[in-house]
């Protein structure tokens, strides 16, 4: 009786904590995604929430407005009243959306955004509006009393419908509009050209042929203990290209588009494998969504490990937004792998909107925390509370932290400070191939 009494208390005191432990890290989960989503200046959503929203609308249409000759009122009245004049603007283009309904962005400096996430595109309305924001800009100047002066704004705008690259199209139509002086161009499907069809084409030749020539190599990159001692090494993608290794942003979205990403990152993970089978340190492994999908690369990877006896000095590292795009397959692939002795690594943590429970339940060993929270930590205070708060409730739940980008010996000290259990970063030493 005594006993059973105990387990209960015992089972009690474990909820509590887990109670406990889920209640901090969904105020952790709110704090990041305040930070992250917002623009700190004007408290509108930033860029990193634009592009999530596009991502989520069936149909969007999105006006890009930028405040002509934005960098002139920098240089004639500096920091603090050009800041000033992107508030005022900011609360204009709040007011004229209080009855539009689109969703309102200030993405970079003088460039501000509206989506509009519909299921059609409703050409009446978006043309309308437009007339309507340019001359709501034009009869509401903007007056600074500080200085007693008015500031009539002109503005640029491009906007684009359904296509492909949104954000990127909407650019497009705004640097044209800039350029030919106009108030707005509208980027429409008509406007997808040739050349970019022949740019991907001559691409995935240049790929195929890089596929066939074995171009595709993983290179390494250090990991280091708060020693500065080295415990472990990346493997990295690079194109072998004359006497350059080129990175993969330079053709991975290509290869997605072409069908030739599988092919890529299946030779190279294997060849990974064999290349640090006669080495000591522990090897990280990078495994996209499509590399947890492809059933033949696992079949073979886990071949290789057992033959190699490497599970267990081997670490697969997810991408913290592929590790919940399709939950229930990554954790499939996380119990497969954990079973012969593989551990987990999430990697660009703090980078998405995570489901933190689905994070959770894979009971990641490591954490890597976004290299975009770690490369301005010393002047970003906004980057240095969330590293703060993710290392702590990481550390509450028994889970290493690894920082990526650390670049030079001042955030070096920061990161130790804020005790991060393990650093990588050029500071320890550039991605290198073993065998060129």
């Amino acid at each position: 009786m005594g006993i059973e009494e105990g387990g209960e208390e015992m089972t009690k005191r474990e909820d509590s904590v887990t109670i406990a432990l889920q209640s901090e890290l969904e105020a952790v989960k709110e704090e990041l995604q305040t930070c992250l989503y917002t623009n700190s200046l004007t408290g509108l959503k930033n860029r990193r929430a634009l592009l999530k929203d596009i991502e989520k609308s069936s149909i969007p249409t999105l006006f890009l407005i930028d405040i002509n000759d934005y960098s002139r009122y920098i240089d004639v009245y500096g920091n603090e009243i050009s800041n000033e004049l992107l508030l005022m603007f900011a609360e204009l283009l709040e007011a004229f959306n209080d009855e539009k309904k689109y969703e309102l962005y200030h993405i970079e400096n003088s460039i501000f955004c509206m989506l509009h996430p519909s299921e059609f595109i409703d050409t009446q309305k978006y043309e309308d509006d437009l007339f309507e924001i340019i001359e709501t800009i034009k009869a509401n100047p903007l007056y600074i009393p500080t200085i007693d002066e008015v500031f009539f704004l002109n503005i640029n705008i491009g906007i684009a419908s359904e296509v492909t690259n949104l954000l990127n199209r909407a650019y497009d139509a705004l640097n044209i509009a800039k350029k030919n002086k106009k108030q707005f161009v509208y980027y429409r499907l008509a406007h997808e050209n040739s050349d970019e069809q022949r740019n991907i084409l001559h691409v995935k030749r240049e790929i195929q042929k890089n596929i066939e020539a074995n171009n595709f190599i993983p290179v390494y990159q250090a990991i280091v203990n708060p020693k500065g001692e080295v415990i472990k090494y990346e493997s990295l993608l690079r194109m072998r290209q004359d006497d350059k290794l080129v990175p993969p942003f330079h053709f991975l979205d290509i290869a997605a588009k072409t069908h030739q990403y599988e092919t890529i990152s299946h030779k190279t993970l294997l060849r990974a494998v064999e290349e640090f089978k006669e080495r000591t340190e522990l090897l990280s492994l990078n495994f996209a969504q499509a590399d947890i999908n492809n059933k033949e690369l696992l079949r073979e990877i886990e071949a290789l490990l057992q033959k190699y006896d490497m599970a267990k000095r081997t670490i697969f590292e997810i991408v913290e937004s592929d590790a919940i795009d399709d939950y229930n397959m990554t954790r499939a692939f996380v119990e497969r792998f954990r079973a012969i002795g593989v551990r987990i690594a999430i990697d660009d943590f703090g980078s998405g909107y995570a489901n933190f429970s689905h994070i959770m339940e894979l009971e990641p060993e490591y954490l890597k925390i976004d290299g975009s929270l770690i490369k301005d930590i010393q002047e970003d205070k906004k980057s240095l509370i969330m590293v703060k708060a993710i290392i702590q409730f990481a550390h509450d739940l028994g889970i290493k932290t690894i920082a990526e980008y650390v670049a030079n010996e001042e955030i070096f000290e920061i990161l130790l400070a804020l005790n991060v259990d393990e650093y990588q970063g050029f500071y320890f030493g550039k991605p290198e191939p073993l065998y060129l």
